[in-house]
């Protein structure tokens, strides 16, 4: 019997046709050390793999998984980009990372980090992407075409909008208007960050839009002219304001934990027979 252990990238049977392991062989016919390098050099995901026997007939194989991180779309496919932006594997889905949109792949090698046009920017990206992740949120999608903004889809129709080290900074008060929103059942709109310590909340379709910062007074009103917004609160809040509307913002001092996980696989591949025979 073999069994797979926090395997969620890959399949049982892939892992145990790149350990060389082979059913109906005794446990003792094969070098544990020698299966977990085999393992390790033709699986850029796992970055640790145990293997240890069980008597009478079990092998059990436990490995470590680099998380996907970011997905950089390349010559019909997606790179897979682990927290340190080194290219995991190559997919044809995004799998569960973050889709990273505006950076130019312009050669890659498995397992190192990709060359690029814009290197800082790939540096910026996988910052902000670790840190909301970290966070309990996730972006479903990062677009950094600009050097300076960068748009980050929480849903396809809920976007945040601000330079990095500014979202880095407000990530709590995101997760208070992204909670605030879940519970009105309405995720639609866009989040605003600026460099003075607020979150913005501006709706996609007229409507109340809510603040985190870190006041919890009530706002005034606020009144834009045609074709620009104003900005209006009081103790520190504010709020945005489309043009010729006038809207309500509101503080949430509580937090939302919107985490996206991956659930570890475990299997058995095949039935072992007695005798040490798997």
């Amino acid at each position: 019997e073999i069994t797979v252990n926090h395997n969620t990238l890959k399949s049982d049977k892939y892992i145990i046709a790149e350990s060389g392991i082979q059913a109906g062989k005794n446990i003792f016919q094969f070098k544990r050390s020698e299966a977990e390098k085999e393992i390790l050099a033709q699986n850029p995901y796992i970055s640790d793999v145990t293997i240890s026997r069980k008597l009478p007939n079990r092998v059990i194989i436990t490995v470590t998984e680099h998380a996907p991180v970011a997905a950089v779309k390349y010559d019909g496919k997606y790179l897979i980009l682990d927290k340190n932006g080194k290219v995991a594997g190559v997919e044809k889905t995004q799998l569960t990372a973050t889709r990273l949109t505006g950076v130019e792949v312009k050669q890659y090698t498995e397992g190192k980090v990709p060359i690029v046009q814009n290197s800082s920017v790939l540096k910026q990206s996988l910052k902000l992407i670790n840190k909301v992740n970290a966070s309990g949120l996730y972006f479903k999608k990062l677009d950094v075409s600009s050097s300076m903004i960068m748009h980050g889809y929480i849903t396809d129709d809920l976007e945040c909008t601000g330079e990095a080290e500014d979202l880095i900074e407000n990530l709590e008060g995101i997760k208070a208007i992204v909670y605030d929103l879940s519970q009105k059942k309405s995720m639609k709109g866009t989040i605003y960050v600026g460099d003075d310590g607020y979150a913005t909340f501006s709706p996609a379709s007229s409507g109340s839009s809510g603040t985190a910062g870190s006041s919890a007074e009530s706002a005034e009103k606020s009144a834009s002219a045609s074709g620009s917004s104003d900005k209006s609160g009081t103790s520190g809040e504010k709020s945005t304001s489309s043009s010729s509307s006038s809207d309500k913002s509101e503080t949430s001092g509580e937090k939302s934990t919107s985490s996206s996980s991956s659930s570890g696989n475990s299997g058995q591949a095949v039935n072992s027979n007695t005798n040490n025979q798997l």
